[in-house]
């Protein structure tokens, strides 16, 4: 289905595709550099545009600038002021969907909790035989296959579809030919796909064992306390950890987007199941936050090495 989607998407979409990839990288490698320079960049221009709406309001013997000036010098000093709390927040949402994640991940692939109720089932154990009971019962009855049911629920979403929008199939265009409208199949699809990963997610939480859940939430409420409290203590650090991640999930994301849309061939490293992407995010996303880290200290270094021989150079020529 996904397959589908993306070789049916306009062209125009994947140029953009491009892009998110490009930034993606960028982001995930430098990116503890350029989020504050970004926020206070952000915040210089939202002030700015604030200011010259502004000026059109005051008296005509303030030049326009000044507002402008003013606005962006405003706004930028609280972009400063509010970057600590930004982070913290900001690795606190992070922390939040990565720890549970990281959780059900590890214990998917270490297989804790197999054999625990709650379980998915196999197919053949899905079938309700309500025979055998009919049988104990003293009646006759022919046993009810999932699958019927299935069929039967599918044909009702589409009856009852047709109900509630007859026209969408036997519309008619402006000119009054009586060939009808065909939507955008690649939107039809976009709606498919999204339904069908957003029942995938809940089946597998409706079928992950209560011990499991209780998990993933104590995971996400500690990934949030803590990213709030690292947050506001180390936010360069933190900074590293939101953008490390952040870069990762679209570099991934965009990177599958395109092999699968130019047919690269790529089924050696394909992520099969949600376990397989999660850990392939995770894995990718602390490659970054290592190499941030180690980047962030040979400049640190760096500098320590030339500002001592400065301090040794000024000594020897006093």
């Amino acid at each position: 289905m996904v397959y589908e989607l993306i070789h049916a998407i306009p062209a125009q979409i994947h140029l953009l595709i491009v892009l998110v990839f490009g930034a993606g990288l960028l982001i995930w490698a430098f990116g503890h550099r350029l989020l504050r320079p970004m926020m206070v960049l952000g915040g210089a221009v939202a002030g700015s545009g604030i200011g010259l709406v502004a000026s059109g309001y005051l008296p005509e013997s303030i030049d326009f600038w000044i507002p402008i000036v003013a606005g962006a010098a405003v706004f930028g000093l609280i972009a400063i002021a509010a970057y600590r709390m930004v982070m913290a927040w900001s690795l606190a949402l992070v922390l939040a969907v990565v720890c549970p994640l990281g959780y059900y991940t590890y214990t998917e692939l270490s297989g804790q909790f197999d054999g625990q109720p709650g379980e998915p089932l196999e197919d053949a154990e899905l079938v309700l035989n309500l025979g055998e009971d009919a049988k104990e019962s003293g009646e006759e009855s022919e046993g009810f296959d999932l699958e019927d049911l299935r069929k039967s629920t599918e044909k009702a979403k589409e009856l009852l579809a047709d109900i509630l929008d007859p026209d969408e199939e036997n519309a008619e265009d402006s000119d009054g030919d009586d060939e009808p409208l065909i939507p955008d199949t690649w939107r039809l699809k976009m709606r498919e796909t999204i339904a069908t990963l957003g029942d995938t997610v809940s089946t597998h939480w409706k079928d992950a064992p209560s011990s499991q859940k209780l998990g993933v939430v104590i995971a996400g409420l500690a990934g949030l306390l803590g990213g709030l409290a690292a947050g506001i203590l180390v936010p360069s650090a933190s900074s590293a950890i939101v953008t490390s991640f952040a870069g990762a999930l679209m570099m991934l994301t965009s990177g599958m987007w395109l092999a699968t849309r130019f047919d690269v061939p790529i089924d050696m490293i394909r992520p099969e199941s949600a376990t397989g992407s999660l850990t392939w995010w995770l894995s990718l996303s602390v490659v970054g936050l290592i190499f941030q880290f180690v980047l962030s200290g040979k400049k640190s270094k760096s500098k320590s090495s030339s500002s001592s021989s400065k301090s040794q150079s000024t000594e020897s020529s006093d």
